[in-house]
């Protein structure tokens, strides 16, 4: 069916060019030119200004948007380079834009917003950032990350997982996994190969009660650059964090650590249930993020 929504909006834009037409369908309306001259404005607000973010690293930049001609922002644009490029952000009023630096040093971060008539912000909103090189050992997630479901419902013995790579060859010293309220006993990390086969086990001691949790290996394991493997953890009790949909759209992406989008090795957010022992976790549902992570050393 034809839309009379984007029907009207045409007319409107030719009313803006000056050109109206001979006669018009029912249910158009004639439209008159906008009389909004004025720019809209858009601001950064995240990261703050001279804040240091690590190379190789998802940073999420932010900011708002408004327009006071009594028009609508119709979209902003970002630039990591200082305005020699430009990349559409997501939303409008409130827009965000995923940047992942490579090089070190100081980038020059800008925005500028258009609005429903076609004026663009004059002066972008800008702000410097350094971006510094990345300290191993590292993980995938910060200890500030936390889940959106810290415990699930589900109480029964599981193991849960994810599948990563690194962009170097190094080796794995431990597993980490973020721990809700009811995730209790006695909890065992695992490395495995992409095949199943069970590389090194940790168990966790001296838990606390809450959030990230950490176990190393007695012998750190060596592991190749750009290959599969798979880390988790066995919850007796079940009650893992657990976010559904997180890895459908886009994996993790932290330096040279890549937890991977849901698809590109088979499922991930991945689990396997019951056993006395840890089990290898090869099933997957709907790109689950369980939260668990790994310490990575890479080779010099």
């Amino acid at each position: 069916a034809v839309d009379q929504r984007m029907r009207q909006a045409t007319v409107n834009l030719f009313a803006d060019m000056g050109v109206q037409p001979a006669t018009l369908q029912s249910p158009l309306v004639a439209a008159t030119a906008s009389t909004d001259t004025a720019a809209p404005t858009s601001t950064i607000t995240s990261p703050t200004v001279g804040a240091s973010v690590p190379a190789a690293s998802r940073v999420t930049i932010t900011g708002t948007a408004g327009d006071s001609g009594g028009g609508v922002v119709g979209a902003v644009e970002v630039s990591v380079d200082g305005g020699a490029t430009w990349h559409p952000a997501n939303g409008r009023a409130n827009w965000s834009y995923a940047w992942v630096p490579t090089e070190t040093g100081t980038a020059t971060l800008m925005s500028r917003a258009v609005d429903d008539t076609g004026n663009i912000q004059g002066t972008p909103s800008t702000r410097t950032v350094t971006v510094t090189q990345m300290v191993c050992p590292c993980s995938a997630w910060p200890e500030s990350a936390t889940p959106t479901v810290a415990s699930d419902g589900d109480a029964a013995v599981v193991n849960v997982g994810v599948k990563f790579r690194t962009d170097k060859g190094g080796h794995i010293t431990g597993i980490r996994f973020y721990k809700g309220s009811g995730n209790t006993g006695t909890h065992v990390g695992a490395l495995w190969t992409s095949d199943g086969t069970l590389l090194a086990t940790a168990e966790f001691i001296n838990e606390t009660a809450t959030g990230w949790q950490q176990a190393n290996f007695t012998t750190p394991v060596p592991i190749t650059a750009n290959t599969v493997y798979v880390a988790s953890y066995r919850a007796p009790n079940g009650r893992y964090a657990g976010d559904s949909g997180y890895f459908v759209n886009s994996g993790v992406d932290t330096g040279p650590i890549h937890l991977l989008k849901d698809g590109e090795s088979g499922g991930n957010g991945v689990y396997a249930y019951g056993g006395t022992t840890v089990q290898f976790p090869n099933s997957s549902y709907r790109g689950s993020n369980y939260w668990v992570d790994i310490v990575f050393q890479p080779s010099p």
